[in-house]
């Protein structure tokens, strides 16, 4: 439970507007959050404890874009010999996140392509309730991102499936590679909205 105190406002992002909205929603209806602008113009919600905010906590009108990082740009990563069979990202499950998707409604995948996969190749997301079995975002094969030339790739803004707003494990997977190219990436993020 959020205890009731003070709420600090230290600056505004450049976002005026939006920024002024969010700020009387959060002061109004949660005086024990912290609203402050940080990097790049990005707000952040805390408790006055520091700790972040839960989700649930947080009214649907102060949600907003989201970005859920598996590889952060840094030194190129080489998926040695990506496989026609769909696989999980680098054949590993080290990239797999938890991430709480039920106030959240559609979503799209974009990523550094650093050396071009094979021509068909693709990478998409999966959730999965479990960690068992796992699904596409938007119950079918979405999103989706072609690698088979390097440059920044994003998919399409597609629309959560039911079973996917909930709190879920995220893993991304290849498909249609030849089992010879090595595609190379740098960042690769999900961002919902």
């Amino acid at each position: 439970m959020i205890r009731k105190s003070r709420v600090r406002f230290s600056g505004i992002s450049d976002a005026e507007e939006q920024s002024h909205k969010l700020y009387h929603l959060v002061q109004d209806d949660f005086p024990g959050i912290s609203f402050e602008s940080g990097k790049e113009g990005k707000l952040r919600l805390a408790q006055n404890d520091g700790e972040p905010v839960p989700l649930a906590q947080i009214p649907d009108a102060a949600i907003r874009d989201a970005s859920i990082t598996f590889l952060a740009d840094g030194d190129p990563v080489e998926w040695t010999a990506q496989p026609a069979a769909l696989t999980e990202f680098l054949g590993a499950m080290r990239h797999r996140l938890k991430f709480d998707l039920s106030k959240f409604n559609q979503a799209r995948l974009l990523g550094n392509v650093t050396a071009a996969g094979y021509t068909n190749a693709k990478i998409r997301v999966q959730y999965s309730t479990q960690g068992l079995v796992w699904y596409y975002l938007d119950g079918l094969a979405s999103p989706s991102m072609g690698i088979n030339s390097i440059g920044l790739k994003v998919s399409t803004w597609i629309d959560l499936c039911d079973g996917a707003k909930a709190d879920v494990f995220l893993r991304l997977v290849g498909i249609d590679g030849d089992g010879v190219v090595k595609p190379g990436f740098g960042l690769i993020a999900v961002q919902v909205r």
